[in-house]
């Protein structure tokens, strides 16, 4: 080893004073940047897929709420005809009262829907 005032020239210890950069702050923003980015990306993608995807969905909503509302209808006319049938048949006037009754019951009853579901049609446009 060879001296030279202050200076030591070949040695393998850092100077007195000087510490060693440190990497760990900047690694860590690396893998916090490149996770973020992969979030980014599989959320766009999946957004894209859902983009996709919603008319099918729009169709088989409407689908199904179509046939709901036709089963329904079916339903209500099948109950009326009968009320109709037992109204012929009927004898007194109170039955007759109670049929009535029915009827109108039958008659105001609301549309059959998917439950828990909105128009989806509605929303969608």
């Amino acid at each position: 080893m060879r001296f030279f005032g202050d200076l030591i020239a070949m040695s393998y210890a850092p100077p007195p004073g000087s510490t060693l950069p440190n990497y760990r702050t900047t690694r860590m923003l690396g893998v916090v940047s490149i996770g973020f980015a992969s979030c980014l990306l599989i959320f766009g993608i999946c957004l894209c897929g859902w983009m996709m995807v919603q008319p099918l969905f729009l169709n088989a909503m409407k689908q199904a709420q179509t046939t709901i509302e036709e089963k329904g209808e079916a339903a209500r006319k099948a109950t009326l005809e009968d009320l109709s049938k037992r109204a012929e048949v009927a004898k007194t006037d109170e039955e007759k009262a109670q049929i009535a009754a029915e009827r109108k019951e039958v008659e105001n009853r609301p549309k059959a829907t998917l439950p828990g579901m909105l128009d989806i049609s509605k929303i969608m446009n």
